[in-house]
């Protein structure tokens, strides 16, 4: 039984998004930030909820799921974005596209597309879009994930600032609540990065 009363609704809206910041959760229940912490130190000790720079999130945010399973996840709206970036990708356009499992659904909705020049540190992507329509498909070398067979590290990064695309497709993990792009590794994120410069 939760001996503070503001653990069970705590952890509600946890449950609810997933995570929340100290901030963020004090202005709910019009209380302290003080409280808040005093609150969720249990949930914390118990596993309940994990710690993040100031905020608590639910223990199976923390890492992502394997690449075949979020192929699954949210399968129609991603297909769904996937329809509206390949409507606003023209034959013959150099393009960047990501390891990401959004960026695999761009892949196959780009299939009719031609001339594409696409730079990319996914091997999926390259194999769904290499053998077709007079693609040039360049892969990034590197450190190879072996989850989603993608290329990272500086080397990927080295070959990926050589070309000069139209667009860039990229996944991230989630937004902040200050509306920064957060992604769960670093290699990826740095590799997002060189691919926006």
């Amino acid at each position: 039984m939760l001996s503070n009363r503001w653990q069970g609704e705590i952890l509600q809206a946890v449950r609810e998004s997933g995570s929340c910041s100290i901030a963020e959760l004090a202005r709910r229940f019009e209380v302290s930030t003080e409280t808040i912490r005093r609150s969720v130190k249990p949930l914390i000790e118990t596993g309940a909820v994990l710690r993040f720079h100031g905020g608590v999130m639910l223990p199976d945010g923390l890492e992502e799921p394997p690449f075949q399973r979020r192929m699954q996840r949210n399968r129609e709206a991603k297909q769904a974005v996937a329809a509206l970036v390949a409507a606003r990708i023209a034959d013959g356009d150099p393009i960047i596209l990501d390891n990401g499992t959004t960026s695999a659904y761009v892949a196959q909705a780009l299939a009719h597309h031609s001339r594409l020049v696409v730079v990319t540190n996914s091997a999926e992507i390259a194999c769904r879009l290499a053998p077709r329509n007079d693609n040039r498909v360049f892969l990034c070398g590197g450190e190879v994930n072996g989850d989603d067979v993608a290329a990272f590290g500086p080397s990927a990064i080295a070959f990926l600032r050589q070309f000069q695309v139209r667009c860039a497709v990229l996944s991230v993990g989630g937004i902040s609540s200050r509306g920064e792009l957060v992604d769960f590794h670093l290699f990826e994120a740095e590799f997002s990065h060189a691919a926006m410069a």
